[in-house]
């Protein structure tokens, strides 16, 4: 939830920064506005993209503990500045129910490595995983067409969840039913329920046959997980909500309120009654609106709200937890390990997502102490792009480290040095490669490290990229021998990048990928000669 508005921070107002909407990954997916009030603007020229210019928008640095710092588009307080300098931390909360979050819709990769990951995820402390299929689950009838060319069949969809409920991991299908619908409303056979004509983000909800189409999706989902007792059904960031006729009339009789949650209360039925399944939505849609009315529209039907935040989590309005505490039986938690820096990032900002993680222990403490609150779950996100058609942010094998560390956050209530030590040597990385944020360039290009989890290769190639994407943004074009051998570098790696690219991703995702992030470098490095 949320990647697109990288935060609601509890006003109901949405900061998009990425105003920059492509959609070469998707070609006939139609264009979507910007819908921007953007809170730190974006693009390939931030730190962890993979531009030239801006090259200190993301970077991190100390604060003093009363101010707060915008990086790649959040907020963070002074648990940016605990974790960069490994402060110890313990927390009276231990988090039993950890969900790890698979986003498909960019470079899903192949079912033998997701085969390989479960055990360790396990191991890391997840008691479960949040699948959001997007089209890479093999609908059948109208929805046929919706399908991802190449995307699983069913036999491998029933492979990877007998494989994570053999490991105990309790397995939650995400579907979007409302917003970010692209990858259904993209195709012409469904561009009759859009929100507005010429875009694909968001369904109508007054549209002839849109609660029967977000049905029949609840539906073929929960086909392919016919053990689930809980579905996540989406319906964050409806930016264009109210504004077709029929909902723009609704709203100035009723209230735009009534336009959103009318049509998600239905869905929420829908659920409960119809399928006997607990449903959950993203929290920043009904931010803002009040008690009563949520009490009014969902109190007696059921619907748990899953308040996403991937900054700093204690910088959000107290009204906002009153509000979804007095209004739900259940509200539960949304961290991100990766996804959540730049919609083209090459690069996992480690103390970022750390730091995420650390306020997000430290305000599970204060509902805890304060008013006896807790969190049902959380789900620790990783997203693959911020919207269907938007660029990839950093793929699934770079960002593990920061899982592995993130999950032992939260299961143990604990932040130390020693556990990102102990983490680093289980992953077979230095601390100092495992903590390296950009800010020092040469750093990992020469590096022996031979890291051993699932994807490992993959990561020491992108460390290896970033490390010289960083050394051509940071210096003027002089030629020197740093920037040479870094050019060598990238040659003698080019080959391997892409035969290991292929162990863990399909080939029409391998070209994405090099495209996006190993020829953006090669194209840098041409601008230094």
């Amino acid at each position: 939830g949320g990647v697109m508005d990288m935060s609601t921070d509890g006003d109901g107002e949405y900061h998009d920064t990425n105003p920059r909407k492509v959609c070469d990954s998707s070609p006939g997916c139609p264009s979507i506005s910007t819908h921007s009030k953007t809170q730190g603007g974006s693009n390939l020229n931030k730190q962890t993209g993979n531009g030239k210019e801006q090259k200190n928008n993301c970077k991190t640095y100390q604060d003093d503990d009363n101010e707060v710092v915008h990086l790649c588009g959040h907020k963070f307080g002074s648990c940016l500045k605990h974790v960069q300098s490994l402060n110890t931390f313990d927390c009276e909360v231990r988090f039993d129910k950890l969900y790890v979050h698979i986003d498909f819709k960019g470079a899903p990769p192949k079912p033998e490595y997701l085969l390989q990951c479960f055990p360790l995820w396990k191991a890391w402390g997840a008691t479960g995983i949040v699948f959001e299929w997007e089209d890479m689950l093999p609908f059948e009838g109208r929805l046929k067409v919706v399908r991802k060319q190449g995307c699983y069949t069913r036999e491998e969809v029933q492979l990877l969840l007998d494989a994570a409920e053999k490991l105990e991991l309790h397995c939650i299908p995400l579907v979007q039913t409302f917003g970010h619908l692209e990858f259904v409303l993209k195709h012409s056979e469904f561009s009759s329920f859009r929100e507005i004509p010429t875009e694909s983000l968001c369904l109508c909800p007054l549209a002839e046959g849109a609660e029967e189409l977000a049905r029949e999706l609840i539906d073929q989902t929960l086909h392919f997980h016919p053990n689930a007792d809980i579905i996540h059904i989406g319906c964050d960031e409806v930016f264009s909500l109210g504004a077709c006729d029929k909902c723009r009339l609704k709203a100035m009789n009723s209230g735009l309120h009534s336009v959103y949650a009318d049509f998600v209360c239905g869905l929420v039925q829908y659920c409960t009654n119809s399928k006997h399944i607990r449903p959950l939505i993203w929290h920043d849609m009904v931010a803002s609106y009040p008690a009563s009315l949520l009490s009014e529209k969902f109190g007696s039907h059921g619907g748990e709200p899953v308040l996403w935040q991937y900054g700093d989590v204690c910088q959000l309005e107290d009204s906002l937890w009153d509000n979804l505490y007095e209004s739900f039986p259940k509200v539960w938690g949304a961290t991100a390990f990766k996804g959540a820096a730049e919609p083209d990032a090459v690069w996992t900002p480690l103390h970022q997502r750390l730091a995420n993680h650390y306020s997000w222990l430290d305000k599970s403490q204060l509902l805890m102490r304060e008013k006896s609150r807790q969190l049902e779950a959380v789900v620790v996100t990783g997203w693959s792009r911020f919207s269907h058609c938007t660029s990839l942010c950093e793929i699934l094998p770079v960002g593990l480290p920061s899982l592995c560390i993130c999950l032992r956050m939260l299961r143990k209530g604990h932040f130390s040095r020693a556990l990102v030590e102990e983490a680093a040597r289980e992953l077979g990385i230095s601390l100092e490669l495992l903590l390296y944020d950009n800010d020092q360039a040469s750093l990992a290009i020469d590096t022996k490290q031979q890291p051993n989890f699932p994807g490992a290769k993959i990561f020491s190639c992108i460390s290896k990229l970033e490390s010289c994407r960083q050394l051509f943004l940071s210096s003027e074009p002089q030629n020197t021998s740093l920037e040479i051998h870094a050019k060598d570098v990238l040659e003698d790696m080019k080959d391997d990048f892409r035969t290991e690219l292929l162990t863990v991703f399909y080939p029409e995702d391998v070209e994405e990928i090099y495209n996006s992030k190993f020829k953006k470098v090669l194209e840098l490095a041409d601008l230094t000669k």
